[in-house]
């Protein structure tokens, strides 16, 4: 699991369609029952609890999952990260489109590096 959780904390859930391309939806809930495997919240919306797994985190529907988090900045901060990540790979990948072979093959050793520092 991301985060610790225990029965009576207030928790930050996003839903995620599954079929449909739509914004993601959020609202809070409340953890009211903790075990080995799973951890079951109640949110004010859902008349029945919704159950997340321990490791993911994820809830999963049949036509949508949610996804938990310990409190909206987390949530968002995640998603500035994703935003960023996506603007500088299009940044990037228009720098390099008008450069040459030589040039080219320079970035390729270069990111070879960073990769294996990575592992």
């Amino acid at each position: 699991m991301r985060f610790p959780v225990k029965e009576g904390q207030q928790i930050f859930i996003v839903t995620h369609d599954k079929f449909v391309n739509r914004e993601a939806r959020t609202f809070k809930g409340e953890i009211t029952k903790v075990n080995t495997i799973s951890f079951y919240v109640k949110t004010c919306s859902r008349e029945r609890e919704l159950r997340f797994d321990k490791k993911t985190g994820i809830s999963d529907g049949i036509t949508c999952y949610y996804k938990a988090y310990p409190d909206r900045e987390t949530y968002e901060s995640l998603v500035k990260r994703i935003e960023r990540e996506r603007q500088l790979q299009c940044e990037i990948g228009a720098m390099i489109s008008g450069l040459d072979l030589d040039d080219l093959l320079k970035i390729k050793g270069y990111v070879n590096e960073i990769i294996k520092g990575v592992e």
